[in-house]
């Protein structure tokens, strides 16, 4: 149950587009669907996006590469906020800098990072790394071990 006193923080523009990293993983997937379920507008990021399109068919799947500057642009198009999962083939978190430098150029304030659950007391994860890094930045970010803990 969410306390009362923060319900606000659960209320999402129905307008605002919603890019979600990894959005046909175990937790991305998810995501998305409790998004779309809510009428929130979604961008799911994916690799291949015309063979993925059957996995969220109510989404607007763009192609998306961490690894891949190129396709940032395309996938950021119109998008206000962020969801952001660590792929586990990425470890470094200087691999996520210029996919965050060009959110705060393309005017995107808020990204939901997934990290781990005491991650602020195991330095050890690379979730500790990136948390250090987007703490720095001049975005709102907001570290969360569950996705979207809001009750409806």
């Amino acid at each position: 149950m969410v306390d009362p006193s923060k319900r606000s923080m659960c209320k999402l523009n129905m307008q605002t587009k919603i890019l979600v990293t990894g959005a046909t993983g175990n937790v991305g997937r998810y995501v998305a669907e409790h998004l779309i379920k809510h009428q929130v507008p979604v961008v799911a990021a994916m690799s291949r996006p015309n063979s993925s399109k059957e996995k969220l068919p109510e989404a607007e799947c763009r192609r998306f590469d961490f690894g891949d500057i190129s396709t940032y642009e395309h996938a950021l198009e119109g998008v206000g906020k962020v969801f952001l999962i660590r792929p586990p083939v990425i470890s470094d978190p200087n691999a996520f800098k210029p996919f965050i430098e060009r959110c705060s150029v393309t005017g995107i304030t808020h990204i939901v990072f997934l990290s781990l659950r005491g991650i602020e007391r195991n330095p050890f994860p690379p979730h500790y790394k990136m948390r250090s890094r987007l703490g720095n930045r001049a975005l709102l970010i907001r570290l969360c071990v569950q996705a979207f803990s809001c009750k409806t």
